[in-house]
């Protein structure tokens, strides 16, 4: 989710006739949970959902002085249209479908292995960010230690 044109100072001024001109910009596609200025001059305009509606990761906003990247999950749900298969439409469901249908490698049931050579699937948003996650606990020279009951509370992941 983003503005361009409203968030950067001068941007506007800057670049928006040459958003609106196809032979500069051939075809654009905006991808956000809302309507902003940005998202009015695309083509074609496919319904994300928020924050609060998807996973992923993000860094903090500014102020923390170490190293810091927060987990997040869906808290509600999206209220945007469902694909065939029930997933909200949203960038990864739109990015996972493209893939699957060109036959991209390293989507689908058989996506990738673990390293005891199981078969993992790439067919949901969920698929993608929890393999992300393992990646970031077990990627480095040892395992990350499980987390203590106390911090889970704290982050409020043990209603889960």
């Amino acid at each position: 989710m983003t503005n361009p044109l409203y968030g950067v100072a001068g941007l506007r001024n800057l670049i928006e006739e040459k958003l609106k001109d196809s032979r500069q910009l051939p075809l654009f596609i905006a991808i956000d949970a809302f309507m902003n200025e940005t998202t009015a001059l695309a083509d074609y305009i496919v319904p994300d959902s928020h924050n609060f509606e998807r996973w992923g990761f993000s860094a903090p906003w500014a102020g923390v002085w170490v190293k810091a990247s927060t987990a997040r999950w869906p808290v509600i749900k999206s209220r945007t249209a469902r694909t065939a298969e029930g997933e909200p439409v949203a960038m990864e469901s739109l990015l996972i479908a493209v893939a699957k249908a060109l036959q991209l490698p390293g989507f689908g049931a058989n996506a990738m292995q673990d390293n005891q050579g199981n078969n993992l699937p790439l067919d949901r948003a969920e698929d993608y960010y929890l393999r992300a996650a393992a990646n970031i606990a077990y990627g480095g020279e040892k395992p990350l230690p499980l987390a203590a009951d106390d911090e889970l509370k704290l982050t409020g992941v043990d209603r889960l």
